[in-house]
């Protein structure tokens, strides 16, 4: 069995996702587990697996993405749009190929804050957090945020963030898509500055950042 990867469905269970093989065939296995208790190698099955055939994986894929729309059209759930790539801050340490180091090319509009965060990782591993971390959001937008934290997060890893934006509450899950090296943390802080893309949020945090967004740009005409 080769292990995928996992989704955290919440602070007490995760699905894992493995590549096996059932009677010569081979499978998709998703397994529920509790998360794992301090000292344990490795969280406990709890339920039994749902074994899905390779070849009926993109009918699985098909049906998620239907699930998802219909999510988005009942208003239970907002995606922003895909953006053509990642576009980086100026002074970011790594850049993904095709992304220009240029804030023009970003799709979203940026209007700057300083407000308190709080970011927990969805998938935590052994050298990472699983408690939450406090920071502070220095700019966002439709798009995504750049977020400041005491301790430098991997890329491409999911994060919950939560915050609130005058006097509202927010919360969405996003991925980091940049972060400074070590060397580049901020002095008078100790701050690592995170480049985030929202991944999704509930439509009542949309309005939220909407309103935020539209409430700090600058009057046009």
């Amino acid at each position: 069995m080769e292990h995928l990867g996992k989704i955290a469905c919440s602070q007490l269970e995760e699905i894992w996702i493995s590549l096996q093989e059932i009677q010569g065939r081979p499978h998709l296995e998703f397994r529920s587990y509790g998360t794992a208790s301090p000292g344990k190698t490795a969280p406990m099955a709890r339920r039994e697996p749902i074994a899905l055939p390779i070849d009926q994986l993109p009918n699985f894929l098909r049906l998620l993405t239907q699930a998802q729309e219909e999510c988005v059209r009942r208003g239970l759930l907002y995606v922003p749009p895909p953006e053509s790539g990642v576009t980086m801050e100026r002074g970011d340490s790594f850049v993904t190929p095709l992304a220009k180091r240029t804030t023009s090319a970003r799709r979203d509009l940026r209007v700057s804050v300083q407000l308190p965060i709080e970011c927990r990782l969805v998938d935590p591993e052994r050298f990472w957090p699983a408690t939450p971390l406090n920071g502070e959001i220095r700019d966002m937008g439709t798009g995504g945020a750049q977020v400041w934290l005491p301790q430098r997060l991997p890329r491409f890893k999911q994060i919950d963030v939560s915050l609130v934006i005058d006097g509202m509450g927010f919360q969405a899950r996003a991925e980091i898509v940049s972060t400074d090296l070590e060397s580049k943390k901020e002095a008078n802080t100790g701050f690592h500055r995170h480049g985030l893309r929202w991944v999704a949020m509930v439509p009542k945090s949309k309005d939220v950042l909407m309103e935020a967004v539209a409430k700090r740009s600058p009057k046009t005409g």
